[in-house]
């Protein structure tokens, strides 16, 4: 059974095992497909990974030369392509 939502606030949480992780949504046990499928529902996507930062890359961001940085600001908010 897919885990169902029905507040305006929710919280995810992924505790991480030394041989499994466990997943809920609003303290309930779920699949980690269940946390994805939510995180898709409200328009998070692997596809369009802008929306999320991973692990490391707001350090990564934080030291970059000021021109790679730029670069990747424009990347992102997709004004490159008027250049």
């Amino acid at each position: 059974e897919q885990a169902k939502v029905t507040r305006d606030e929710v919280t995810v949480r992924r505790v991480v095992g030394s041989k499994k992780d466990e997943h809920f949504i609003n303290g309930r046990s779920v699949s980690r497909s269940d946390v994805q499928s939510l995180l898709e529902a409200a328009g998070f996507s692997r596809h369009n990974p802008y929306f999320m930062v991973e692990q490391g890359k707001v350090t990564d961001l934080s030291v970059m030369r000021d021109d790679a940085r730029m670069e990747l600001l424009k990347r992102v908010a997709g004004t490159d392509v008027y250049e």
